[in-house]
Parts: structure tokens; C-alpha cells; sequence
């Protein structure tokens, strides 16, 4: 019940929506390692290809002609 406030969620919706239907997008995998207690992906995807990890960062970032790319603000680039 607790709101979400980032793009993670966005961009699961997307990525299911943009990713062959032979491929599966995880969202949010916790992992418990020895050396760190635990630790988060924000996504993975996995697909005949292979296996992906995404990693997203604050920012802005929008769809031009179907490719996703980092919006600067400021630069305005």
C-alpha cells in the first residue's frame, strides 16, 4: 500500500510492453549476498539473448522514436 514515487514502476510497464513476448522483465529482485546484507536490481531481464541487469538512476528520461534516452534539464540535451 505504500506509493511508489519513482519511475521504476513506469518503466516495468514499459519494458513489458517494448521487450518480445519470448522475454521476461523482473522488477525489484532483492539479493542477500555474504558480504552485503542485502542488495536490490531494478530490473532483469531475461531473454533468448541472454540475461540483462538495468539499473536506473534519478533523472529525467523520455521515448524518441521508440529509443529511450536520458533528458538533461538543465543542459537541455
Amino acid at each position: 500500500k505504500a506509493k511508489d514515487y519513482s519511475k521504476e514502476r513506469e518503466f516495468h510497464e514499459r519494458f513489458s510492453e517494448d521487450f518480445p513476448n519470448d522475454s521476461y522483465v523482473y522488477y525489484s529482485l532483492t539479493l542477500i549476498t555474504p558480504d552485503v546484507p542485502m542488495r536490490e536490481i531494478d530490473f532483469v531481464v531475461v531473454c533468448p539473448l541472454g540475461i540483462v541487469t538495468i539499473e536506473l538512476k534519478n533523472g529525467r528520461w523520455r521515448v524518441k522514436k521508440n529509443i529511450w534516452e536520458f533528458y538533461n534539464v538543465r543542459a537541455r540535451d
